[in-house]
């Protein structure tokens, strides 16, 4: 039976190495505890452009601003159409690990009078605005360390590239509050399971 109320949309966002992975897992096995029927994506998608964004994104294939910026935008066309608003409509909460907010960061314009995501934004104009999303702060030191870990690292994965990112994401996350999107700051620095309770306790009060 169809669900009469939808899922909510909720994405988690963050500087690489926020961990934002980690929390969309954890948030979805709390929420499938206690009953909530849950489905946890991420962008890049699995589908097959978003298999095509990651090699672009790994460095395998040589890419641009541009393309980097169109690719994940029809990625995300399809990923709304094919597994989220589906998963939503049928009452089922969707956990996306990165979404439009990573674009506007990743693949915004530095132009002469600032930074822009202007066309970014348009690109996107038609992505299914998320019910929350947590924005998970850490600054660059933090994942610095965290990213130097890992056995392979993205193309955006480097000290100057996160330099930038950082500032961005400060600036597109004021940017969507001020417009009206429903933007949760979480201290990244607090402890893994710190971070968990305080997704969880927000989104069962949103539930109730």
């Amino acid at each position: 039976m169809k669900n009469a109320r939808p899922g909510l949309f909720i994405v988690i966002e963050g500087l690489d190495g926020a961990g934002t992975t980690t929390q969309s897992q954890r948030l979805a096995e709390r929420l499938s505890a206690v009953g909530q029927r849950v489905h946890r994506t991420c962008e890049p998608s699995t589908g097959e452009i978003g298999k095509l964004a990651r090699r672009y994104l790994s460095g395998e294939l040589a890419s641009s601003p541009d393309l980097m910026a169109l690719i994940f935008a029809a990625d995300r066309i399809d990923h709304v159409q094919q597994e989220i608003l589906p998963q939503l409509r049928s009452g089922v909460h969707v956990i996306s690990d990165r979404y439009v907010h990573s674009s506007l960061v990743y693949q915004g314009e530095d132009l002469d009078a600032g930074f822009s995501t202007t066309w970014v934004e348009e690109l996107n104009a038609r992505a299914h605005v998320p019910d929350v999303t947590f924005f998970i702060h850490i600054p660059l030191a933090v994942s610095l360390e965290r990213i130097g870990e890992r056995e392979s690292k993205d193309i955006y994965e480097s000290e100057s590239q996160l330099k930038i990112m950082e500032a961005r994401y400060d600036h597109v996350m004021r940017s969507l509050k001020k417009r009206g999107d429903c933007i949760v700051n979480i201290n990244g620095q607090n402890s893994i399971e710190a971070i968990e309770k305080i997704l969880f306790e927000d989104i069962q009060r949103r539930l109730a």
